[in-house]
């Protein structure tokens, strides 16, 4: 087969994956289409287009499961278009997130240059922006994204073109950041210590003079101006990309780049009325919109344990009302139950004595319990019929994963169990405003080896005094034999 395929996780492949880039032809098949073959993939339908590539949906004809796989376009055939793809590539291969697209291939193909993902079954985060909802609801869900950009910027990666489109939202809730094209390596390396070699498309610049790498409406001041940027810039553009999710429209209004730089170093952000946005909210989000990196969140990490105060804040402000609510309730029915049982021909009653005056003692300040701190346990199975259980209580059933809000501080017993697997079960301890990952691998129920048969008895009916059952009986044990 003329194709090839190399898998990322091998830095010597990608660089060999470079190097065939430039002796490929020079452009896409445009006539690709549905069941035409690349590589060991099956073309299904095209899903997406960007300015640098296309996605289908594709099927691993090995593997016998269902991918994306983004192409380059023939008309943005170029040096710099390779090395972008390969940036991506490279990118995403580093990360290992729930939060962030798992990339399974790379390679080229007798027309281009090819990566294999995983599919998502869902939308962009544009799309899912479009229908209006509760501004806890989008806080959440943008939580998911910022984890992925968080673990992107420990493994020493700036994203540099975060926004709406680049993030995908699953059927079943899960988000996951995408499309690393213009990422590029801090200067500080990873968590394992390692540096992109020298020669990584991770190393080389893309930029060009006048050129801007990213979508201004969401890029930070100092990448508008050609300078060094760091995770702070993916900050500004995450900080962009909710103020436009909560406000429906985007915190600065320019009509070209440069009186969008001035309307950010003036901080004139919009203010949009009649929003049920907490104030709190937005003070967090008009920091990290803030024209010095050094006045914005220093980590993502920083502005994610901001936002979830806000969330949390808010829920123990529903619990606590809800509460109150139903108190009232309670307190309601029971008087108008008493006056619908009493009979209506008793005597009314004679008035009450009026009480001598007592002096009127002050008070007593009620002080409301504190919510319990909260984490998150983010657990993964390896079997998609799992029974995830936590304290008792079934939290997901038939399921692979499952992310869980529980109190911090305090043991947690996890259960995970599936048909023809051994149950597992372990102790967690989450810590305030923390996530922890743990990954469970079931082991398989082995059968059991069939038990011997016995032998068979004595055709003339006659008993073996040395077998008793059709079993062997030890020698002090046996019968004696008789003459």
């Amino acid at each position: 087969m003329p194709d090839s395929a190399r898998g990322p996780s091998d830095a010597g492949s990608l660089r060999s994956l470079l190097e065939a880039v430039a002796e490929a032809p020079a452009a896409i098949n445009e006539r690709l289409g549905a069941g035409m073959m690349v590589g060991r993939y099956r073309l299904v339908e095209a899903i997406g287009r960007g300015g640098f590539g296309v996605v289908f949906k594709a099927v691993d004809t090995e593997l016998g499961r269902e991918i994306a796989l983004k192409l380059l376009s023939s008309h943005r055939r170029s040096a710099d278009a390779e090395t972008r793809l390969m940036r991506e590539a490279q990118a995403m291969a580093r990360l290992s997130h729930p939060n962030v697209i798992t990339i399974y291939d790379v390679g080229v193909f007798e027309a281009g240059v090819f990566i294999a993902m995983e599919l998502v079954d869902g939308g962009t985060l544009s799309r899912w922006m479009k229908q209006p909802r509760p501004w806890l609801k989008t806080v959440e869900t943008f939580l998911g994204a910022g984890r992925g950009l968080a673990a992107a910027h420990r493994a020493g990666l700036v994203h540099r073109d975060f926004k709406p489109d680049n993030v995908l939202v699953g059927r079943d809730g899960r988000v996951c950041v995408t499309d690393f094209g213009v990422a590029r390596m801090m200067n500080a390396a990873d968590d394992s210590g390692a540096r992109a070699p020298a020669d990584s498309a991770l190393v080389v610049s893309l930029t060009r003079t006048g050129m801007l790498l990213g979508t201004p409406a969401y890029m930070a001041p100092e990448q508008m101006n050609g300078e060094a940027s760091d995770a702070r810039a993916d900050v500004f553009s995450f900080c962009v990309a909710l103020f436009e999710a909560l406000y429906r429209e985007r915190p600065f209004s320019g009509a070209d780049v440069q009186t969008l730089k001035q309307a950010i170093a003036e901080r004139r952000v919009l203010a949009p009325s009649g929003s049920d946005v907490p104030a709190r909210l937005r003070r967090v989000l008009v920091r990290g919109l803030s024209a010095a990196p050094g006045e914005r969140h220093q980590s993502m990490e920083e502005l994610l344990a901001d936002l979830e105060a806000v969330a949390r804040a808010d829920r123990r402000r529903r619990f606590f009302g809800a509460s109150a609510a139903g108190a009232g309730l309670v307190v309601a029915l029971a008087a108008g139950g008493w006056s619908w049982l009493r009979p209506s021909h008793a005597p009314a009653p004679p008035p009450p004595i009026a009480p001598a005056p007592t002096p009127i003692a002050p008070a007593p300040t009620v002080i409301a319990p504190r919510a319990p701190a909260t984490g998150t346990l983010d657990v993964r199975v390896n079997t998609d019929a799992a029974r995830i259980e936590l304290d008792g209580e079934v939290v997901a059933e038939a399921a692979r994963s499952a992310r869980i809000t529980v109190e911090a501080a305090r043991e947690h017993q996890l259960r995970v169990s599936a048909p023809g697997f051994r149950p597992l079960e372990r102790k967690l301890r989450v810590g305030p405003n923390a996530t922890v990952e743990t990954a469970v691998s079931l082991a398989r129920v082995e059968k059991p080896a069939p038990r011997p048969s016995p032998a068979p008895e004595d055709p003339n009916g006659a008993i073996d005094p040395y077998r008793q059952n059709g079993q062997p009986l030890h020698e002090k044990h046996a019968a004696p034999v008789t003459e």
